[in-house]
């Protein structure tokens, strides 16, 4: 991870609608759509500014009234998360943060949380969201016999190969691209591997879609700059794409 993981373009201009819980343990935001729930919930597995961060609040808003799904968004860093403020940044060490909270020792968490809200709430398929950091958990979710349903991934931080080769749900993939964590070759891999897997026969099928968009960084989807015009047409994009993936699970 690198000092990419600490830009926030803009600040959501939104104000949080949902409320908050408590599921599998871990302290949850929950946003609700205004019309009846949908057959479909969402855990969306956040970045290093974790549950309270206002732009990941303003994101599950709007995924639970764009598609009709419920969004569970958890507390994963037990009350600990990366500084938003300029002045609090410059003492941050992401190292140390990462070894504290080490996005590939969240499986554990992550199912016991995945599995709570399968058994508390009416959905019939349950989506893994992983953002940057959240990536190697959502995908932990949706191997084989995984909790989860289904796979959305925005811009990946720390995963492997291997993530890929076990993927066994059906998947969207959201990247940047100019990303130096997930960069041109770790991309390419995994668009192979799951490409392969696309290609194979009968039920071993696993369906997957790649988008990319073009002149975005690593974090934009959720940490993107609001204030510029482009980047705003790429986040809402990315979230209309997102949005309509959730409803044809």
């Amino acid at each position: 991870m690198g000092d990419c993981c600490k830009y926030i373009g803009s600040f959501s201009k939104g104000t949080p609608k949902g409320i908050e819980s408590t599921i599998g343990g871990l302290k949850t935001y929950i946003a609700s759509p205004s019309h009846e729930q949908g057959d479909v919930a969402v855990l969306m597995i956040s970045d290093i500014y974790g549950w309270e961060f206002v732009n990941s609040r303003v994101l599950a808003d709007t995924y639970a009234q764009e598609s009709g799904a419920r969004v569970y968004l958890p507390d994963f860093l037990d009350g600990e998360y990366a500084p938003t403020s300029e002045d609090g940044k410059k003492n941050f060490d992401l190292g140390a943060f990462i070894g504290r909270h080490h996005p590939r020792q969240q499986k554990e968490k992550a199912e016991r949380v995945a599995r709570d809200i399968k058994a508390t709430s009416k959905a019939r398929v349950l989506v893994a969201g992983g953002y940057c950091w959240g990536a190697p958990a959502a995908l932990s979710l949706c191997q084989k016999d995984g909790v989860a349903d289904a796979l959305l991934l925005a811009h990946p931080t720390l995963t492997e190969d291997e993530d890929f080769e076990n993927l066994t749900k059906p998947a969207m993939f959201i990247c940047a691209e100019h990303d130096p964590i997930f960069t041109p070759e770790k991309e390419d891999a995994a668009r192979k591997i799951t490409a392969k897997k696309a290609n194979a026969n009968g039920d071993d099928r696993v369906y997957s879609t790649w988008l990319s968009f073009l002149g975005t960084g690593h974090g934009f989807s959720v940490r993107g700059d609001e204030n510029d015009p482009f980047t705003a047409r790429a986040m809402r994009d990315a979230q209309k794409l997102a949005c309509s993936f959730f409803k044809t699970i």
